[in-house]
């Protein structure tokens, strides 16, 4: 029996390539699907992963979303495949396994559903997100206000439940943890084409927060640490610099999730923002309520 080891988000996460046999459902009637088609993301941090890889990792998630039972793949994917698949594929969360054909050259998928609820189910988060990233503006803002609309949503939409792992389950249910929030986050993130990653630190436990980009520049988010500390209404964990996320948690340095060192980020003006219990915002820029000071920052 093959294993590949995934990479550790918040938890260990274990992807099986088996040559083994398993009943697979009979059902393969097809219900209607309304739902617009939602691209296929991954996390930013691996955009330089090879277009073989890349496309192998393309072929499996559309593979899920169409219920299909296995698809062709290449040994030498396998590992960015499992890697992309953990990292950036929310619908994961429908499959009950992967495992490797006998002779090595497929992923046989099996799944929790059979096949007319797994579609159906489908169907249901690609409504989803299309209904999330149209409220967010999407196709309508620039970048930036984006990344702030998506910010802004999750604190004012989102509910603390720790017993949600999944970012599938966080957009379902618009409840979730500090790892389905912020992976959700950052796959909202890039659905709207704006770069976004997972990061991780364990000096104190496990911390999980998102870098993404505001103006070209990288900035650490945590829209979870902004629900159950400002009940959502602040911005005091919106485009921290290291530094100010450091301080903010007492922790040293940050990780991707291939254990890569997140470099430096400035903090730049938005460092103001760790006080920021309150604010508000129109179509141009956003107030900020600053310990008394407001802080204005027009959108780019």
């Amino acid at each position: 029996m093959k294993r590949l080891l995934s990479l550790i988000l918040c938890a260990v996460f274990l992807f099986s390539f088996a040559a083994c046999s398993k009943e697979k459902s009979a059902d393969n009637s097809t219900p209607d699907i309304s739902a617009k088609a939602v691209g296929n993301v991954w996390d930013s941090h691996y955009d330089g992963m090879s277009e073989a890889s890349l496309s192998a990792f393309e072929n499996l998630c559309n593979a899920v979303k169409t219920g299909e039972d296995s698809v062709s793949v290449s040994a030498d994917t396998l590992d960015d495949v499992n890697t992309l698949y953990y990292t950036s594929f929310p619908l994961s969360a429908l499959v009950e396994s992967l495992e490797l054909s006998s002779d090595g050259a497929a992923i046989d998928i099996y799944y929790k559903n059979d096949k007319k609820t797994h579609l159906e189910l489908v169907s249901n988060f690609e409504n989803k997100v299309n209904e999330i990233t149209s409220a967010c503006g999407l196709g309508s803002v620039g970048s930036d206000r984006y990344v702030f609309n998506v910010y802004h949503y999750i604190c004012e939409n989102v509910a603390v439940d720790d017993t949600v792992l999944s970012p599938y389950d966080t957009i379902i249910s618009l409840k979730g943890s500090a790892q389905s929030v912020s992976q959700a986050f950052e796959y909202l993130l890039l659905i709207g084409g704006v770069k976004a990653s997972h990061i991780v630190n364990f000096d104190n436990g496990i911390n999980v927060m998102s870098v993404s980009q505001l103006g070209g520049n990288d900035y650490i988010f945590c829209p979870y640490c902004e629900i159950k500390n400002t009940n959502g209404k602040g911005l005091t964990y919106f485009a921290m610099g290291s530094e100010r996320a450091e301080n903010a948690f007492m922790l040293t340095g940050f990780k991707y999730t291939d254990e890569t060192p997140l470099k430096e980020i400035a903090g730049g003006d938005y460092g103001k923002l760790a006080d920021c219990k309150s604010y508000t915002f129109d179509d141009e820029k956003i107030k900020a309520d600053c310990g008394g000071t407001q802080l204005i920052m027009p959108f780019k």
